[in-house]
């Protein structure tokens, strides 16, 4: 399925998610609940058949029909043949549908998870970002259960209303004012159960809304833990406002929905029992209408009593599922798939130098009055065989910067150059795989995926390098273990930059958690060593100390480059970024 499709399926409706998946299955399931619902409206008139209750029009008699069988005495032997037929008629038609229905729902939610996945995997970095993953976390884990719940409620749905349209029309039979007056009380009833959770679900919606905000508190709570215990105050103010508080709200809303949504469901039940009342407690059948007819009347309304109430208690999942469909639209709505481009012929990516001439980006922030943060202009040229460290204050813009020439935001404005091919939506995929980068905020995978073909030994000579061999080893391209200090983790990082091999290397603050051996070695051995393999590097860094070890450094304030030094003849030259010339796109 191309991601166009799969972007129609995840803004599906809930029933709609199912046809999407298999519209064949879905058909016969509908087909044979319904034949299954027919069947059940079949077995309350057999049952008094056999009890010799007049349940036909005056005039139509039944016959008597009494066997032995093994000694066992079997009376109107022709409506229990028709009885046991009818009920494995049942039991066939109902689990067939049911396994049909059910299969769909699992695959179709199945699906909607991976549509989700390459969603977020394919959405632009600087909309995740926004969007943050407390949220995006709690539409994978909470949303997508709910409308699995929803979607499996669909196959009894399907029997129980057709059970119900069928001992209805079995009414009719019997007497057509019956089924009328019947349906009237039925339709009324659930106008007013459909009423309530329509209310209800206001309220759900807003303990969904609440989830959001939970699960940035829980993981404020599980990553913030060392900085909480380290000071009371903040600890209990914490808890207090930012889990306890909306646990409170959640508690409470909940509690509303939950409490209307119960009353919705029991008055449901009592729905066939209020047009029992009628028929049996006011006359408002026309004259004529025997009495055996009204019981057997009464009889079906009895028998209507359960499937109404699973019809109606089926809303709650369903109710719950359409809100969870709608918080996943929402998220959908600020995740537009990044058009990024496929791929060239390799004789066409050829380049030496990155440039970035006239480029202006802006991050959206909310919470800044500005509107956002803005870094540029920015003109600056990078080479291969070269270091350039981006250096200043904290929020200078460095780490933007950083994104920009790593391609993981695209300017607002400006242009991005590998050597004389232009970055735009055409090839930015291609060209982010030549690319290989560790921020501060990087995520360290288990296993290494894409890597050179022999992984094992090649990562095993880096270990040794990377003096972390005695706490990890790598068993079929897996780590043993990623459960390592700051440092270390960040060293597996590293190991895993080598075997990707990448043209360009962008290192964020990456000495930042070494000690100072290690910091020196990464400096001194490890950065000069990947220049002199021709690769690009760019070191977001603030250890000063190191700074004559660049061919070029890139000084950022306040989202502005404000002097560009080179290395010349041994030296560092400085060019105030407003002398710089313009750059050459050769």
């Amino acid at each position: 399925m191309s991601r166009n499709r799969q972007s129609a399926a995840l803004t599906a409706g809930l029933f709609s998610l199912l046809i999407e998946s298999s519209p064949n299955k879905v058909f016969w399931s509908t087909l044979l609940g319904c034949l299954a619902g027919a069947a059940y409206s079949v077995i309350i008139p057999l049952v008094l058949i056999s009890l010799e209750v007049p349940l036909l029009p005056s005039g139509v008699h039944q016959i008597p029909n009494t066997v032995s069988i093994l000694g066992i005495s079997v009376n109107n032997i022709n409506a229990a043949m028709v009885f046991v037929g009818v009920c494995c008629m049942i039991l066939l038609l109902r689990s067939v549908s049911q396994i049909f229905l059910v299969n769909t729902a699992i695959s179709s939610t199945a699906k909607l998870r991976k549509d989700l996945y390459e969603r977020v995997a394919y959405a632009k970095t600087i909309d995740l970002e926004r969007v943050g993953s407390a949220k995006i976390m709690a539409v994978i884990t909470a949303d997508i259960p709910a409308v699995v719940s929803g979607a499996e409620e669909y196959p009894s749905l399907f029997v129980n209303v057709a059970t119900v349209v069928g001992l209805v029309a079995y009414i009719g039979f019997l007497n057509l004012s019956a089924a009328v007056i019947a349906v009237t009380v039925i339709t009324l009833g659930i106008a007013v159960n459909r009423a309530m959770f329509r209310y209800a679900r206001r309220h759900l919606t807003k303990t969904r809304e609440i989830y959001d905000g939970l699960y940035e508190g829980i993981r404020g709570l599980v990553y913030g833990n060392k900085e909480l215990k380290l000071n009371s105050l903040k600890r209990s103010g914490f808890i207090g406002e930012e889990l306890f508080k909306a646990e409170d709200s959640l508690q409470k809303y909940s509690s509303k929905a939950s409490t209307i949504m119960i009353i919705a469901i029991n008055y449901g039940s009592m729905i066939s029992l209020f047009a029992i009342g009628a028929f049996t407690y006011i006359q408002i059948l026309p004259e004529g209408v025997s009495r055996e007819s009204i019981l057997g009347i009464v009889m079906v309304l009895f028998y209507i009593t359960a499937p109404l109430a699973k019809i109606l208690g089926s809303l709650k999942p369903i109710n719950l599922a359409t809100v969870s469909l709608r918080k996943i639209r929402e998220m959908l709505a600020e995740l537009p798939e990044e058009p990024a481009g496929g791929s060239s012929a390799p004789e066409e990516t050829r380049w030496d130098s990155i440039t970035l001439k006239d480029v202006h980006m802006a991050y959206p922030c909310s919470s800044t009055a500005g509107g956002g943060y803005k870094v540029g202009p920015v003109d600056v040229k990078l080479r291969k065989g070269e270091i350039t460290f981006i250096v200043g204050g904290n929020g200078s813009g460095k780490t933007t910067l950083g994104k920009v020439i790593s391609l993981h935001y695209a300017p607002d404005s400006g242009s991005v150059y590998f050597g004389s091919h232009q970055i735009g939506d055409h090839n930015r995929e291609l060209f982010r795989q030549k690319i290989s980068a560790i921020y501060s905020d990087f995520h360290l995978f288990k296993k290494v995926y894409g890597g050179k073909v022999d992984v094992d030994r090649v990562a095993e000579k880096y270990l040794k390098k990377l003096e972390i061999d005695s706490k990890v080893q790598v068993s079929g391209g897996e780590f043993s273990t990623t459960r390592l200090s700051d440092g270390q983790r960040r060293r597996l990082a590293l190991l895993v930059s080598y075997l990707e091999d990448r043209e360009v290397c962008v290192f964020d603050e990456w000495a930042a958690d070494q000690d100072p051996r290690y910091r020196e070695i990464f400096y001194q051995e490890i950065l000069p060593s990947l220049r002199d393999e021709g690769k690009l590097i760019v070191v977001i860094s603030h250890d000063d100390r190191y700074f004559h070890l660049a061919d070029k450094i890139i000084k950022m304030e306040s989202g502005l480059v404000v002097s560009v030094s080179e290395r010349s003849h041994g030296l560092l030259a400085r060019d105030e970024a407003s002398k710089v010339p313009e750059l050459s796109l050769s």
